[in-house]
């Protein structure tokens, strides 16, 4: 992967991430 694909992919799955852990709490 390029690295602007993967910083994309890292930014979204630490969205994803933090919302579950929020809705978790």
């Amino acid at each position: 992967m390029s690295p602007t694909v993967s910083l994309i992919f890292a930014a979204v799955v630490d969205k994803c991430c933090f919302w579950c852990y929020s809705v978790n709490l």
